[in-house]
């Protein structure tokens, strides 16, 4: 198996999930050999097994193999930009402490003084919404979760970190649980903010939502199920704040797990 494996989970298949493995393909010419690792639930819409069930079958099978050394986590409702992919894998080659690596989310909305849809993102830790071309940089933000709607996952940190928590719900919550047992063993998380990826957020969630196979509640349940394990997020009710604090503590736990 190369170095770099996609595993890419797909609940609806179609034309989504062919243009991204375009896009993979592409993405391939820049950085080399790879491999794509696909679960194709199709005809389970009535009973999804979920995203942490499906992402630790693929992730576990990718890194089974010894010479695999990161995996790159994507939905089919992603589309990543340009050197997206290259960007975010060479931040990951040249850092071995970074155990999770992940662009910018980026998607379309339509300004109220506009008739043409953009594309947009959120700003680290303050929320604010700004064009994705205003929000980019050379910067590596240090984030509290692991942003698995497209992430780059390393060999090391997965062993030592552990899969995704299924007992937080089918959806939601697993990247920030993830996220901060990555900084608790000794890893960072990290936002590469020169590269970005186009998100449909919520396309599957809605559509599942829509049809009646996911309660519309789940990412409220999944974010409880969270704050139940994790008691010190969100208790702090300004956002910024609460980060900084939560990130102070992070550190502290990263330092001690390198220190031991």
């Amino acid at each position: 198996m190369p170095p770099v494996t996609f595993v890419v989970g797909s609940l609806f298949g179609g034309s989504r999930l062919q243009v991204l493995l375009e896009l993979i393909q592409r993405a391939s010419e820049a950085i080399g050999s790879c491999d794509v690792l696909v679960n194709r639930q199709l005809q389970q819409e009535r009973s999804p097994q979920g995203f942490p069930k499906v992402y630790n079958r693929l992730i576990n099978a990718a890194f089974a193999d010894p010479e695999c050394e990161y995996v790159i986590v994507c939905g089919d409702d992603v589309r990543p930009v340009g050197d997206c992919i290259a960007k975010t894998l060479d931040v990951m080659r040249a850092d071995e402490t970074i155990g999770a690596a992940f662009p910018v989310e980026a998607w379309a909305e339509t300004p109220v003084v506009l008739s043409q849809p953009m594309m947009v993102t959120m700003m680290p830790f303050t929320g604010e919404k700004r064009p994705i071309a205003a929000a980019l940089s050379d910067d590596l933000v240090e984030q509290i979760f692991a942003g698995f709607a497209l992430a780059c996952i390393r060999a090391d940190a997965w062993a030592d970190v552990g899969p995704m928590d299924e007992t937080l719900g089918l959806g939601y919550a697993e990247d920030l649980d993830w996220g901060i047992r990555c900084w608790k063993a000794g890893y960072r998380c990290v936002n590469v903010r020169s590269a970005w990826f186009e998100h449909e957020r919520g396309a599957t969630y809605n559509r599942l939502v829509a049809e009646g196979t996911m309660d519309a509640k789940e990412p409220h349940r999944a974010a409880a199920n969270c704050k139940a394990k994790w008691p010190f997020l969100w208790e702090d009710p300004d956002p910024v704040r609460s980060s900084q604090k939560i990130m102070e503590m992070l550190r502290g736990w990263y330092t001690e797990a390198r220190t031991r």
